[in-house]
């Protein structure tokens, strides 16, 4: 069974790997790719080498410090690729576009956004807490 997810945002996962704080993610069909914060649970944090530089709606840039991996053990490597931005507030954005790229669909419904890959759900507990 799906989890509903009320206004995009997520619910947990089950597991969250250590020190990490609970903060709600955004699913984000605008966002070119995963932006997460400090804190989003995240698995192989490490430093960039290619770091990214995204502008925020009031204008100013940040630049992204690391790449990690998503938790998510069902969806392809290539939907799980994420980069850490210190200076993002609020919310981490998980992008729609990311997941569709690397072969998955993305239904919206009024209540839950359903992420499936060949026909079927990859997740059936598709719940994010960042």
């Amino acid at each position: 069974m799906i989890n509903e997810i009320n206004n995009k945002i997520i619910e947990p996962l089950t597991r969250t790997p250590p020190n990490t704080t609970q903060k709600a993610a955004i699913f984000d069909s605008g966002t070119t790719g995963h932006y997460i914060l400090c804190d989003t649970a995240c698995f192989d944090k490490r430093p960039t080498n290619r770091p990214l530089v995204v502008t925020l709606p009031n204008g100013e840039n940040i630049q992204g410090t690391h790449e990690a991996t998503l938790p998510f053990p069902n969806l392809p490597k290539k939907a799980l690729e994420a980069h850490v931005f210190p200076g993002l507030n609020g919310h981490a954005l998980l992008s729609i576009g990311t997941f569709c790229d690397a072969g998955c669909t993305a239904l919206f419904t009024a209540t839950a956004v359903i992420i499936s890959r060949d026909g079927k759900v990859v997740e059936t507990n598709l719940a994010y807490t960042a």
